[in-house]
Parts: structure tokens; sequence; C-alpha cells
């Protein structure tokens, strides 16, 4: 026959028991979180996969576990990027309503977003651009959020200046392209694969490097803010596009933590690096993405869309790199 009904209590969800490969994540029943007096219960209609969902569930690098457990992970449902509808909430709740559909970021929050339904408190959550899906609203968030303090916060872009996004058809880069042009009004370059060349052009890039054919370091150009999503290049190969006063970002890949270790040891003098982090202060910033968003002038990019059984695929896939724009689980 069919199988029971869950039981109104539970939900299912992808949970993560130890550090591994996505083939140690499992789709189980798990208890369905209640709503503090400050909380909201999001049912879940979408979320999306990102690089720090692969650290998460491999636990590295290292650093990893000395902040979200040592032996196992300390948050076993992975998952940050929500969107969904407001399905209950606690009596302190006052900026949202039942039936309200917003998106947000967990990962201040113990993340959860691979399941049926996540709870937070109500500032993780803002209401979703009204003009997209739920599954583009769940690709924005932390991506967005990366993106966009990199751009502002660490590389002070002001209107005008010459930018260089490399990785500009991953998940952040395909948002700073569009921030960068769109929002800041840069002048924006950028560095990609083959297949993604036209796609970043339209994004906003004026002048797209494919990395399979050029060496962007050897074109003689020179620009106010880099912003380096893959860092996959040794310090004294972006110095050739540094100009004499700049700032190179790093927001993740291979050489990340040498490069901002001691790749200021090898710059000039204006020249300095920053690390993209998240700070605390996030919603508004999301409210800043979604205002874009509803303009039109900020649009996920989207790789493809699975189910929840599908994240283990979905987590390799991010692994191996390569893809354009960002992972969305739809979940129904």
């Amino acid at each position: 026959g069919s199988p029971p009904p869950p039981l109104m209590n539970t939900m299912r969800a992808v949970v993560a028991r130890q550090y591994g490969t996505p083939e140690s994540l499992k789709l189980e029943d798990v208890s369905k979180p209640a709503a503090g007096p400050k909380d909201v219960l999001v049912k879940v209609r979408a979320a999306s996969i990102g690089k720090g969902d692969w650290h998460l569930l491999t636990g590295k690098p290292f650093m990893i576990r000395l902040l979200f457990g040592l032996t196992r992970p300390k948050f076993p449902v992975l998952g940050s990027d929500v969107a969904g509808v407001v399905e209950a909430m606690g009596a302190e709740v006052t900026s949202l309503a039942l039936g309200d559909e917003v998106f947000g970021d967990m990962s201040q929050y113990g993340f959860g977003a691979f399941a049926q339904f996540v709870c937070a408190p109500a500032d993780a959550f803002c209401l979703k651009p009204a003009n997209i899906g739920f599954g583009e609203a769940a690709a924005i968030p932390t991506s967005g959020l990366t993106a966009l303090a990199a751009l502002r916060k660490f590389g002070r872009v002001q209107k005008g200046q010459k930018v260089l996004i490399i990785g500009a058809s991953g998940g952040v880069g395909s948002f700073a392209v569009q921030l960068a042009a769109n929002l800041l009004g840069a002048d924006v370059s950028a560095v990609c694969g083959t297949r993604s060349v036209e796609k970043v052009k339209q994004l906003g890039a004026k002048r797209v490097w494919d990395y399979n054919k050029e060496d962007f370091t050897l074109s003689g150009e020179r620009f106010d803010v880099v912003i380096d999503t893959a860092c996959a290049r040794s310090i004294s190969d972006v110095r050739k596009v540094l100009a004499p006063v700049s700032t190179y970002v790093l927001v993740g890949g291979g050489n990340m933590l040498s490069l901002a270790a001691f790749g200021s040891l090898r710059l000039k003098r204006g020249q300095k690096i920053e690390m993209a982090m998240l700070g605390p202060e996030r919603k508004k910033d999301l409210e800043v993405l979604k205002g874009c968003a509803e303009e039109g002038t900020l649009v996920p990019l989207i790789d493809s869309r699975q189910p929840l059984a599908r994240v283990p695929d979905a987590i390799r896939k991010i692994g191996e790199g390569g893809m354009q724009g960002k992972l969305v689980i739809d979940i129904p």
C-alpha cells in the first residue's frame, strides 16, 4: 500500500550526521522546528546550494571544524539560502504576517534550508522580490550578500572605477558583475570559462577574458578593484593588473588563505588586499538586493534545478566547480 503520511510534527530533511562525501547525506524524517516568541516558521519552497555547503559537509579546510563542530557537524541539516512562505510565528513578531513570501540567509541561525521547514528569528527574513519565483529568490542571499560586501564594504567601489571580476560565471561572480555595473556604476571587466563568455557580457561586463584561451594578466590593463572568487593565480600574476592605488578582494577558492596571509608583502604601497567576509548586519544588504531584483537590475543566474532528494548530487557538482550560476533545490 501507500506509505503512511508523515506525522504532523516531523518533516523531510537532508541530514549530515558526520563529515564526509555527498554520499553520506541522508533524506530523513526529523522533528519539525517550533517557533519561539521572536521566531518565524517558514514552509520552504526553494533552497540554493553554494560552496559553503560543500565545505560544511566535508569539514575542509580544517578551520570549518573549529567553527562548526570538531568531530561531526554541529548543525546536521545544511543549507543557508532559503525562500518560502510564513507558516507560523511567535507572539512578538510584528515585521511579518502569516502567508508572507520571504527569503533569507540561515547561516547565522543554524542553517537548515535543505528541509521542508526552517525556523529563525524574524530578522533573518525579508519579503521576497515580488517579480521573481521562489527558486530565483533562494539563489540570491549568500552569494548576493557576499558579492555586495566584496564590492561596497571591502572594495569600496566608486562610480566609473575600473573593476575586474575573476570567476564571473559562478554564484558570487555573476552577482558581482551585475551589482558593480548596475548598482555602483563601475566599468566592469571579467574572467570566466568559454561557455559563459556571452552570458557574462549580457550581465554587464564590457570586456570578458576566456581563461581557456587568453591570459588576462598579460592584457596590459590596470584595475582599481579586483574581485577574485577563484583565487587560482599567484600574487605576482594578479599584481600585473592592479593599478598603483587599488584593492584586491579575495572572496574564495584555492589559494585564498595563503594570498591573505602573504600576498600583501608582494604589493606596492597604494595596493591592498582585503578578504571579503559577511558581517552580522545582513538584513539591510538583503533589502538592497531585493530592490535590485525588483528593478530587474539583478537577475539570478541559475545553473540547474533539482528536487530535495538530489541535494547530494548537487553538492558534488559544486565541489567539482565550473558551474554557471547557482544550483537551486525546489521543495514543493
